[in-house]
């Protein structure tokens, strides 16, 4: 952590003791003191000098608490920045007056560049007020969020007002081109009287929850993308909610979800395909969110995370919640443990049957996640009504999160091993009949093991039969599963029904037929021939041809199968006229015949008939 105010803080944490302890032998800029809450806790108070700005920069897992801001004296600023992952900024309080009105001036501004990290901003308050001190003109604003952010940002219990830009800037990340799409939450935040609006958002994924905004020259502005608005008051602002900018493409179609909110005042959409989607759900509340900060004293003296005098809570999630995993090792297994009415990986889990798989099962009323990870990876799952009871580090170190919000496994029971009994079958195959005409036959092998499921909402099929590892069923409008471990090293399949294995369907065709399957002794015709008049000068043409093993009819290159078409043995003979015949054969061919001059290809390559010898049989 770097302060460019000529003060230079190397601590992984910026507390009261360790920002005093450096500050003291500093050229300051800034006036440094001690103060009291009432309540017993101590922050420090930085008293910035007339015309110049107090600078804090956050690296890598670094802290900025407990800290109040001066900035009273005459064009005294502050410039926190934090373009780092896994930093927190809490319990800090900005009293004073912002001179000046040049716009694009920010007390924080913000990145979290890895997509798998997270940054938190956590019981703050602006208590400031501007020079303009007008509803809507020319002047600073409150946080802003860089473009290049691709993590998640936390916004929570964070008090704002007269800010002549946007309260909280948070858009910029869903800009086109450049914007990295990294998501922002505001909860439990305060906004007064600022413009262009009190809160901006702009990336898929983004959220305003359980806020109150009040004389904005936009209440909630969803500027870019798809933002979503829930448990929220709007109160006399200019608009109360608007969508969408038509400058950028991201934002012809922006979307505001609006859910159990509460506004009476207009609307704005500001490009032809924007939308709010949703009405209000009564009377707006004047209220200030629970354990949001009234001052910048009471922000800046609060101990913990929760901005309520206690220690931070640590997180943990519940109900509908996105898991993910990631590490810095070169390797990392990991187990969690939960109770839940669903867990499925999303598509960045490898579920593909190898050893080292991810995996999801379902064991004695309880789901386990097991999987293995390499540096630079990340995998995630959807865990629907449900809680976190056990995580097992079994090798190396794993960075788990919910929703991006960081979990401390030391705060779970630890689990060392994956259960007896689970997941002995981690591979799945499905034989999906829907939207097929008649029924498919199929039957398979696997190397291990194998037994029916009820894996994709399939039935179990009391007809299907297993023995050892074999499997066979049939098909009809619905599908069969089956779980298996190991390897599918034959399948055989009569029908039209898809295939599935782990999720990803496969060609049946690429599996070696099933021992003793009653196609076995059929011959596997893999060339073709094509007689091709579309083209030909004579009206007809007469051929006849005999091949070394076997030959049939067939639809190769959009032919049709000519009912006078005639096999015999190891001989096929026909008539084209304007269009074509097709053949399959295994083998060579050995003699060819040709009354007239339509096209003959062999294996898509043209021939001259004239070279083979006339047919005799």
């Amino acid at each position: 952590m770097a302060d460019d105010s000529a003060n230079s803080v190397g601590k992984r944490r910026l507390n009261r003791r360790s920002y005093l302890r450096t500050a003291a032998g500093a050229a300051g800029l800034a006036a440094f003191g001690k103060s009291a809450a009432a309540a017993g806790e101590e922050y420090d108070v930085i008293t910035v000098p007339a015309g110049k700005t107090h600078r804090v920069n956050l690296g890598d897992g670094e802290v900025l608490e407990n800290v109040l801001f001066d900035i009273s004296a005459r064009n005294a600023r502050i410039a926190v920045r934090a373009r780092a992952n896994n930093w927190v900024i809490r319990n800090v309080g900005v009293r004073g007056r912002w001179d000046g009105t040049r716009n694009s001036v920010h007390p924080f501004v913000l990145e979290v560049p890895d997509p798998n990290a997270e940054g938190r901003v956590e019981n703050v308050h602006f208590g400031t007020t501007t020079a303009s001190n007008a509803d809507h003109g020319s002047g600073p604003g409150g946080p802003y969020v860089f473009p290049g952010h691709a993590g998640h940002i936390t916004f929570d219990r964070v008090y704002l007002q007269h800010f002549q830009d946007n309260g909280i800037y948070a858009s910029p990340p869903g800009l086109p081109g450049k914007g990295k799409g990294g998501t922002v939450t505001i909860k439990n935040c305060y906004a007064y009287r600022c413009g262009t609006s009190n809160f901006r958002l702009g990336s898929t994924g983004s959220k305003l929850e359980n806020c109150v905004s009040i004389e904005g020259h936009r209440g909630f502005w969803g500027q870019l993308r798809e933002t979503e608005v829930v448990d929220c008051d709007f109160i006399d602002n200019n608009a109360d909610i608007a969508a969408g900018e038509s400058g950028y493409s991201t934002g012809h179609n922006a979307t505001v979800t609006v859910r159990r909110s509460r506004w009476t005042g207009a609307e704005w959409t500001h490009a032809n395909g924007a939308r709010i989607v949703g009405s209000s759900a009564g009377s707006p509340q004047r209220r200030i969110p629970e354990g949001c900060p009234t001052s910048p004293e009471e922000a800046a003296a609060a101990a913990g995370g929760d901005g309520s005098g206690g220690q931070e809570k640590p997180y943990v999630p519940e109900g509908d919640f996105t898991l993910e995993f990631a590490t810095n090792d070169s390797y990392a297994e990991y187990l969690v443990e939960l109770k839940a009415d669903a867990v499925e990986p999303s598509d960045d889990a490898d579920t593909h049957g190898h050893e080292y798989q991810d995996r999801v099962f379902e064991l004695d009323d309880r789901w386990y996640v097991h999987g293995h990870i390499g540096s630079g990876s990340h995998e995630t799952f959807d865990v629907k009504g449900g809680s976190i009871r056990c995580i097992g580090e079994l090798e190396g170190a794993t960075r788990i999160t919910a929703d991006r919000r960081r979990i401390d496994p030391a705060e779970f029971d630890e689990i060392d091993a994956v259960p007896e009994g689970g997941p002995g079958l981690s591979n799945v195959v499905v034989f999906d009949g829907r939207g097929t005409s008649g029924t498919t036959e199929y039957e398979f092998a696997v190397s291990d093991a194998v037994e029916p499921s009820t894996d994709e909402g399939a039935t179990i099929d009391e007809e299907a039969v297993v023995e050892d590892t074999h499997a066979k069923g049939v098909v009809a409008n619905y599908l069969d599963a089956w779980r298996f471990d190991g390897e599918i090293e034959q399948l055989s399949i009569d029908g039209d029904a898809a295939v599935r294995v782990n999720g990803v369907e496969v060609d049946p065709s690429e599996f070696d037929a099933v021992d003793g399957d009653e196609n076995e002794d059929e011959p596997n015709l893999v060339n073709t021939v094509v007689v091709d008049g579309r083209r030909a000068t004579s009206r007809t043409t007469k051929y006849e041809f005999a091949v070394s093993d076997a030959v049939e009819p067939s639809t190769d290159e959009g032919a049709t199968i000519d009912e006078e078409a005639v096999v015999d043995g190891t001989c096929a003979k026909g008539v084209v006229a304007n269009y074509l015949d097709a053949w399959r054969f295994d083998g060579e061919i050995e003699q060819f015949s040709i009354d007239g001059d339509a096209a003959v290809r062999v294996n898509g390559v043209e021939i001259d008939p004239n070279e083979f010898d006339e047919v005799t049989r």
